[in-house]
């Protein structure tokens, strides 16, 4: 039982120290990428993967996200 207890533990600390780093700013600022175009931003491509996106808001923001924490965030908000 204490196994379990610890990898829970572990666990509920691994995602909260996640969303940490997503600070309210973050978040908004990826909610309303998701909804520009990636043409409007000057890329070539036609549609946002959750990979370009976590790139792109690294670049602007500094914050490292991967892409599954991106898609976390995103499917919380329900985008």
């Amino acid at each position: 039982m204490e196994t379990q207890i610890t990898r829970e533990t572990l666990h509920n600390k691994r995602e909260y120290e996640h969303h940490r780093k997503a600070t309210p700013e973050y978040i908004e600022l990826l909610l309303k990428t998701v909804e520009q175009e990636p043409s409007d931003l000057g890329y070539e491509f036609g549609r946002w993967t959750k990979e370009r996106l976590a790139t792109y808001l690294t670049e602007q923001t500094g914050v490292n996200l991967s892409s599954s924490q991106v898609r976390r965030i995103i499917s919380a908000k329900k985008v």
